[in-house]
């Protein structure tokens, strides 16, 4: 489906110039010439009669080719010729190595060799432009065409890269910003309104650069445009015209980046795959545009840019709700649709970082900072050898200003390693913000250089001239109700969210002087709370700062939400956001984010300090880890079969099947064994690895069953005392399984066959068993059988062998139960070590700011003590010669 896409009218470059043919000269063909040595033998005598004129004829005079007025020349052609040899000249001064780097990379785009595109976008253009064109522009388009035979669809992803190395390296004027434009406008409507999916393969690293440079020179134009002061009278008529108005407009923007998701059916593909549908599902979902790489990324990345663009609107909500498919990737469980580039996941949590911020959501913005420097770091060695490194670099150090000034609005235990990083770079910065109204212009400063530059959908009116002087030269209003100072345009709009969140920071200032003195205390009265505060404080305003305390101390977070599936599950929420355990992103609860509880009765004051305890989250999961490595090696050891011998299994095949079948049997007992014992923690242990088992037991023990039917000739087959062991242990093992678990598995109960009842012999007398508290299977045989006595010993010693080796089993689960809990005291132990060790660090860290204060005291007297001697150095040294020359003196004379 096409889309109605505005253009920017074109503007005529002086460059673009076309080129026409030259009409050739008549030439004088050779075979009307006819040579002077071809001439006939009397041509001689021919010339001698000839009476040929000696008279010289009179030519005009030179200057006639001084007066323009006597040329007769094509101006076109003169031009045409001049642009030629202009482009010979530029393409003759091209490299080699360029020249084949760009046949080569065309041959790649037109094979759609990913690889060979992969290496000549990330290695061979950067590594070109290091070495060539560090600091000019790289060959024009037109230069290049003749290398490329003048393919367009090349041509314009040319031009993409051409103009961001001018927006990257050079500074871009208002032609190629234009320019710039109307080739992204080439480039998107060839994409969405060619007939079908264009036959186009680009890797995922350019799909993403081409989003974020379409929607940077967005902003760069939209900054450029808001300063109508700085232009000059040939760019104010450009913008004045009909096509400055259009190019770069955020209609045009916002239509491409919804264009490309409604194409490539984006959204419709993420929810699918949350819900857990089959490939063909949601193949049948995405459509023809959907199921293709190029289309798919392409709307995916163009989710991410418009977070990005109504971030720099300053929608935020909306900006959070572009992301309710996709999600923030930090939650638990969530993993991106594919192998993102590193830009792309730093850029998605940067800026919904800032919409978390702006709507005063601090802990969830401090989350999602925290959770993506983490990632940062960990990855540092795989994207520290990319081109973007830098730019990944200098979001991350925004990203660290930002978790500062969260961290100022509302203080709470965040990831260590990332704290250490941010008291480092800016722990002056969070002292003097914690002293509140002195800290204010730290504050803004901090938010000036962290924040995104912001920008207004509408430009001031260039086409407007009247209103433009007056937007330049605003007049001076009498009152603030007049109509001047009504129609004054609004400042510039990153002042304006920082006045916005700065009085939010301001009216937090009595919070950390407050807290500093309810610390202090479990109870307290308002008057002597006044008493401590400035002079002229009462205890009103003292109850109305408490108040703006326990308001600060509450706030809308998805923490407590974002912890897994276990508490959607538990809500009963359902859809793509539970499914896949994160939430909504706009979602969030009221809860405490303040560690200092009080509650104000009448004039006194209850304070409950809450300190949030160490988690041992990962030193269980490792210690679970190994646990589970001990039981796998505990499940190796051989278990206790259930089945009696019968004597029908004498023959070597039967006694094959049937150890198959008792090892499947005692492996499943295992599993289920540990999975009653695990069933609160984990309800889905070795569930699909319990029912493979079940059915191939279940399978091998009908095909016992018939073979045993067929050998008897059905006439004891139902009965048969193996058969009836096997159908037992299958109905226990189902038993503990669970019937709503077998019968979601489809794991039926075995039917025995229907025969005729045999006429029993009579039941001889029991024998005692060695082992009362296991009864075999089938009747004794009489006393006085010896072959029967000799078969029942053997049955008791089988019995007491398994019992003796669950008790071996019992003792080592018993032995890795106590190892578990003798480790987690351990732990305990450890704890309190770590803390003691952390009091006598905060200890000697005292001590070295006492040590430091007095070396910086002796270091100020050495200093007194060394300008002292500078300045009267010249004294110093006169008195010693003097005292030397009183030494010599005395010793000359003596």
């Amino acid at each position: 489906m096409g889309i109605t896409f505005q253009t920017c009218p074109s503007v005529a470059h002086p460059k673009e110039i076309i080129v026409e043919h030259i009409p050739h000269a008549q030439k004088m063909s050779t075979q009307q010439r006819v040579p002077l040595w071809a001439a006939e033998p009397d041509l001689d005598d021919e010339i001698n009669d000839v009476d040929i004129p000696l008279t010289i004829p009179s030519y005009p005079a030179a200057d006639i080719y001084d007066d323009p007025a006597n040329l007769q020349l094509d101006e076109s052609a003169l031009l045409a010729m001049q642009a030629q040899i202009a482009q010979q000249t530029a393409f003759s001064q091209i490299p080699d190595v360029v020249k084949r780097f760009i046949v080569h990379f065309h041959q790649a785009v037109l094979d759609n060799n990913l690889p060979e595109i992969t290496l000549a976008y990330e290695s061979g253009w950067n590594r070109l432009t290091e070495k060539f064109y560090a600091k000019t522009e790289w060959p024009e388009a037109e230069i290049i065409a003749p290398l490329v035979n003048d393919d367009q669809i090349f041509l314009v992803l040319y031009r993409e890269l051409y103009y961001r190395h001018v927006y990257s390296r050079l500074q871009p004027n208002i032609d190629d910003r234009f320019h710039s434009y109307e080739n992204s406008c080439e480039l998107f409507n060839y994409l969405l309104n060619s007939e079908g999916p264009v036959p186009l393969s680009l890797p995922a690293q350019w799909l993403w650069d081409i989003i974020d440079e379409f929607i940077y020179q967005f902003q760069s134009f939209a900054l450029f445009r808001s300063r109508p002061a700085t232009k000059t009278d040939d760019e104010l008529t450009m913008l004045a015209s009909e096509g400055g108005a259009q190019a770069w407009s955020s209609y045009s923007v916002l239509n491409v980046l919804y264009s490309l998701i409604q194409k490539s059916h984006v959204n419709e593909w993420l929810k699918a795959r949350a819900e857990g549908k089959t490939d063909e599902e949601i193949e049948h979902i995405a459509g023809e545009y959907g199921t293709r790489p190029l289309y798919r990324q392409l709307g995916y990345f163009s989710l991410i840019g418009l977070l990005r663009v109504h971030v720099l609107l300053g929608d935020f909500t909306l900006a959070l709700k572009i992301m309710e498919q996709v999600g923030l990737g930090l939650g638990v469980g969530q993993k991106a649709p594919f192998t993102a580039p590193t830009a792309a996941h730093v850029s998605t949590a940067y800026h919904a970082g800032v919409c978390y911020l702006m709507l005063r959501r601090v802990t969830d913005a401090s989350r999602v900072f925290t959770g993506c420097l983490n990632w940062v770091m960990r990855a540092r060695q795989y994207h520290m050898r990319s081109y973007q490194y830098d730019q990944i670099n200098k979001t991350a150090d925004r990203m660290y200003a930002l978790l500062a000034l969260c961290n100022t609005l509302a203080p709470t235990r965040l990831d260590d390693n990332v704290m250490n990083i941010v008291r480092e770079r800016y722990g002056d910065q969070l002292a003097r913000m914690g002293r509140g109204e002195e800290g204010l212009s730290t504050f803004e400063e901090i938010f000036l250089y962290a924040c995104p530059k912001f920008i207004t959908a509408n430009g001031p009116p260039y086409n407007d001239r009247t209103t433009l002087a007056l937007l330049l030269n605003p007049p001076t209003p009498s009152s603030p109700s007049s109509p001047s100072a009504q129609n004054n345009p609004t400042s510039d709009p990153t002042h304006r969210h920082m006045r916005a969140i700065t009085a939010h920071f301001l009216s937090l200032t009595p919070v950390p002087v407050l807290r500093s003195l309810l610390k202090l205390y479990t109870s307290l009265d308002s008057r002597k709370l006044a008493g401590f505060l400035d002079a002229g404080v009462d205890e009103e305003e003292v109850l109305s700062w408490m108040m703006v305390m326990k308001n600060a101390g509450r706030s809308i977070g998805r923490v407590n939400i974002a912890t897994g599936a276990d508490k959607d599950e538990e809500k009963g929420t359902s859809g793509p956001s539970s499914s896949n355990g994160a939430g909504s992103v706009l979602d969030g609860e009221w809860m405490s984010i303040s560690d200092l509880n009080f509650v104000i009765d009448e004039n006194m004051i209850h304070i409950a300090e809450s300190t949030v305890g160490r988690r041992y989250a990962g030193w269980f999961i490792r210690n679970s880890e190994y646990a589970a490595r001990v039981l796998d090696g505990l499940r190796a050891s051989p278990l206790p079969g259930l089945l009696v011998p019968t004597k029908a299994q004498n023959k070597e095949g039967e006694v094959k099947g049937d150890k198959n079948i008792k090892g499947d049997a005692t492996t499943t007992l295992s599993l289920l064994l540990e999975r009653q014992r695990l069933q609160s923690t984990h309800p889905t242990l070795h569930l699909a690895q319990i029912v493979t088992n079940l059915r191939t037991f279940r399978s091998g023990v009908i095909t016992v069953q018939d073979a045993s039917d067929v050998e008897s000739g059905l006439a004891d087959g139902g009965r048969d005392d193996g058969v009836v062991g096997l159908r037992e242990q299958y109905e226990r093992l189902r038993g503990m399984l669970g019937e709503e678990e077998a019968e979601k598995a489809g794991l039926a109960s075995i039917v025995p066959l229907e025969v005729p009842s045999p006429t029993l012999p009579p039941t001889p007398q029991r024998k005692d068993s060695p082992s009362p508290a296991f009864e075999p299977y089938t009747d004794e045989p009489s006393e006085s059988d010896p072959e029967s006595d000799a078969h029942a010993l053997r049955e008791g010693d089988i019995l007491l062998q398994q019992r003796h080796i669950v008790q071996d089993q019992d003792t080592r689960l018993d032995h890795l139960s106590s190892s578990i809990y003798r480790q987690h005291h351990i732990s305990l132990q450890i704890n309190d070590e770590l803390e003691v060790h952390t009091g006598l660090l905060g200890a000697l860290d005292t001590e070295l700011d006492g040590t430091e204060a007095h070396m910086a005291g002796a270091r100020r007297q050495l200093t007194r003590v060394a300008r002292g001697a500078k300045e009267n150095g010249s004294t110093v040294t006169i008195g010693m010669l003097i005292l030397v020359l009183l030494v010599l003196i005395v010793v000359f004379k003596t």
